[in-house]
C-alpha cells in the first residue's frame, strides 16, 4: 500500500519518518536525537554550477551534466611523466626539454637520448649522447660517443671516443675506439680504431683497416682490409681510391683518381676524366729539392737547337723534378726554350719554357714541376734567333 509517514509503520529503514512543509531544495535527513527522519534545507546549499579558476580546464556547460577537458591553449605544467600513446604534433612553436627522462638514458643524467631504442642497453655513466631512431642502440659501458642519425652507432658496445654523424655511420662497430664518421653509410662496415671518413659511403666497406682518413663521396669505398693491419691510407676526392680493395698501405689520393688495386707508397694527384701524376714516394728521402743536374753555368744559344741539359730518372713509374731555367740576352734577339720528357701517365710530352723577345741586357727565368720516368731523358734545348746573343742556363732538381 502507499507509503503514509504519519504512521510509525513501515518508515525508511524501519524508523519514521516525519514530512512537515516540504519546500524546494530541502533534502532527507536522519535525526538522531528523535530517531526519525525529517525534510530539512542543507546548511551549505547544492551545487548550481560549476567554473575552473586558472584556466586549465574547458567546462561545458556549467550547471547540469557536465564535462571538463584539459584546455590546450593554456599554459599547463605537469609534474609527473606524461604518455602519449598515438604520438605528439607540434603544428607552430617550439617543445622544450627541461630535462630528458631517465628512462630515455639508460637511467643515467650523464646521457643523453632522444629516438626510439637510442641508448637502449646502456648500463652505466658513460657520458654518451645518441639522437635518432635506434642510434647507439647496444651500447652497454662504451663511454664519450656522439651518435646521431638512424642506426648511427647501432652495433657499438663497448668501444669509446667515437662520433658518427648519418643514417647507419658507423652501424658495424663494437669495441673500437678513436673513429669519427659523417655521412650516409659512413664507415657502416668498420669494427677497427682510428679512422676518419668524411662522405656519404665513405669508407663503407672498411672492416679491420686501421688509421685511415677518408674525404669525399665514395672515398675508399671498396677498401675492405680484413688483417687488422694499419693502412695510413690519406683519400681525398670524389671516389677517391675507389679501386682499393684492402691490401694497399701508405697512399696519398687527391682528387677524382680511383687508383691501382695493390699498391702502395705511391702519391696520385689529379682527375681521371683528365690526367694526373703519380708518384713512388718511397723514392722520396726528405722535403725539398736536391741539384742532380746543372751547375748554373751559362751556355751560348745559337740559330740551331743546343742542348742545355738532359738527365735520365731512374723510376720507371714515375718521379718529380723540377727545371729551373734562366736566359740573359746581350742583345735583342727571340730565344725558344724547349723541355721534353715522358710523363706516366700521358706519355711522351714537349713543353715550350719560353718563346718572347727580349731586349738587350734583360733576364728571363723560371720553374717547371713535372713527373717523368726513365722511358725517356728530361731534356732543355734552345735556339735563338740571333747566335751569340743568348746565353741559358738550367738546373735539374729531384724531390727528396
Amino acid at each position: 500500500m502507499p507509503f503514509n509517514p504519519s504512521t510509525t509503520d513501515g518508515g525508511v529503514g524501519g524508523y519514521p519518518v516525519t514530512l512537515t512543509d516540504i519546500t524546494s531544495g530541502q533534502v532527507l535527513e536522519f535525526d538522531t536525537t528523535t530517531m526519525s527522519w525529517v525534510n530539512t534545507t542543507p546548511s551549505s546549499g547544492g551545487v548550481t554550477s560549476i567554473s575552473n579558476s586558472d584556466g586549465s580546464l574547458t567546462i561545458s556547460p556549467t550547471t547540469g551534466a557536465s564535462v571538463a577537458s584539459l584546455n590546450v591553449a593554456h599554459a599547463n605544467t605537469w609534474s609527473a611523466l606524461q604518455t602519449f600513446s598515438s604520438g605528439l604534433t607540434v603544428s607552430a612553436g617550439t617543445i622544450t626539454f627541461d630535462t630528458v627522462p631517465q628512462a630515455s638514458q639508460g637511467g643515467y643524467p650523464e646521457n643523453t637520448a632522444y629516438g626510439t631504442g637510442a641508448l637502449n642497453s646502456n648500463v652505466g655513466n658513460t657520458n654518451c649522447t645518441a639522437v635518432g631512431a635506434w642510434a647507439g642502440y647496444s651500447n652497454s659501458t662504451g663511454y664519450y660517443n656522439s651518435f646521431f642519425g638512424g642506426g648511427a652507432g647501432y652495433s657499438n658496445r663497448t668501444g669509446g671516443y667515437n662520433s658518427f654523424f648519418g643514417f647507419y655511420a658507423g652501424y658495424s662497430n663494437l669495441t673500437t675506439d678513436y673513429n669519427a664518421f659523417f655521412g650516409y653509410y659512413a664507415g657502416a662496415s668498420t669494427t677497427a680504431s682510428y679512422n676518419s671518413f668524411f662522405g656519404g659511403s665513405a669508407g663503407y666497406k672498411n672492416t679491420s683497416g686501421y688509421a685511415n682518413s677518408f674525404f669525399g663521396y665514395a672515398a675508399g669505398y671498396n677498401y675492405n682490409n680484413t688483417s687488422s693491419v694499419y693502412g695510413y691510407l690519406v683519400l681525398i676526392g670524389y671516389e677517391a681510391g675507389y679501386n682499393y680493395t684492402g691490401s694497399e698501405t701508405n697512399n696519398i689520393v687527391i682528387g677524382y683518381v680511383e687508383g691501382t688495386a695493390g699498391e702502395s707508397g705511391m702519391l696520385r694527384i689529379g682527375n681521371n676524366n683528365v690526367s694526373y701524376i703519380t708518384a713512388q714516394m718511397t723514392s722520396m728521402k726528405g722535403l725539398g729539392y736536391a741539384p742532380i743536374y746543372g751547375a748554373g753555368l751559362l751556355v751560348s744559344i745559337g740559330t740551331t737547337a743546343t742542348t742545355i741539359a738532359t738527365y735520365t730518372p731512374t723510376s720507371s713509374t714515375g718521379q718529380f723534378f723540377v727545371v729551373k731555367w734562366v736566359l740573359s740576352a746581350s742583345a735583342a734577339a727571340t730565344p725558344t726554350l724547349t723541355l721534353t720528357f715522358t710523363d706516366p701517365k700521358a706519355g711522351a710530352q714537349t713543353v715550350t719554357l719560353y718563346n718572347t723577345a727580349m731586349s738587350a741586357d734583360t733576364v728571363a727565368q723560371g720553374t717547371y714541376v713535372l713527373v717523368a720516368t726513365s722511358a725517356a731523358a728530361i731534356t732543355v734545348s734552345a735556339t735563338a734567333s740571333v747566335a751569340g746573343d743568348i746565353f741559358g742556363s738550367v738546373t735539374i732538381d729531384e724531390e727528396q
